[in-house]
């Protein structure tokens, strides 16, 4: 961020999804998920993201440790300032406060959901789902939760929820989905009369 000026993309995740890889017909043979959509992610703005304190560094986002006592803050202070947010869904206490800050802080409208690579699709859509309860997005996650191949979403702020599934589970599905995410977010941003980045 001191060399790229313009607002970040912030990517939040479990940091037990660092590991997962996928498929990449670009490479041989698999690599890191997260590798495979940062780049296409840094031409929104630099890509950020919390270090887990106990790895050493990876490609993808840039990371920076941060401590225990004020990780929140500065979680909260990137939502802000971000141009974009993604969001590997997951059901860990982290990824689900970070979700909630997101509804709670009216930032979905520049948030994409993506659902990560992982063996459990169901038990990370449940954890995704808890902090929609009560929301007006809540039935129609609910409705999601039930099918395969969900590779991203974004939600629609007349409560609708818009999805990208596909049979296969590489890469390149999961960048066509993220960019008809973005797209129609910002589509829907300008329909809206919002500001977009």
């Amino acid at each position: 961020m001191r060399t790229d000026v313009r607002s970040p993309v912030l990517l939040l995740r479990s940091f037990a999804d660092d590991g997962a890889v996928i498929g990449d017909s670009r490479f041989v043979g698999d690599r890191r998920f997260e590798e495979s959509f940062a780049q296409y992610l840094s031409r929104y703005g630099p890509v950020i993201a919390v270090a887990d304190p106990h790895q050493p560094p990876q490609r993808g986002a840039a990371r920076t440790f941060l401590p225990d006592e004020s990780w929140q803050q500065q979680v909260i202070a990137w939502m802000d300032k971000a141009a974009l947010i993604v969001v590997l869904v997951g059901s860990t206490k982290g990824t689900k406060w970070e979700l909630g800050q997101i509804i709670s802080l009216n930032y979905l409208d520049k948030c994409v959901l993506v659902v990560p690579p992982t063996l459990d699709q169901k038990e990370q859509l449940a954890g995704a789902i808890e902090p929609f309860l009560g929301s007006r997005w809540e039935s129609a996650l609910q409705d999601l939760s039930a099918c395969n191949g969900l590779r991203a979403f974004y939600c629609r702020s007349n409560g609708n929820v818009t999805a990208f599934w596909s049979r296969k589970r590489e890469a390149a599905d999961y960048l066509v989905a993220l960019a008809f995410c973005i797209y129609g977010m910002l589509c829907h941003s300008r329909s809206e009369g919002k500001p977009t980045s």
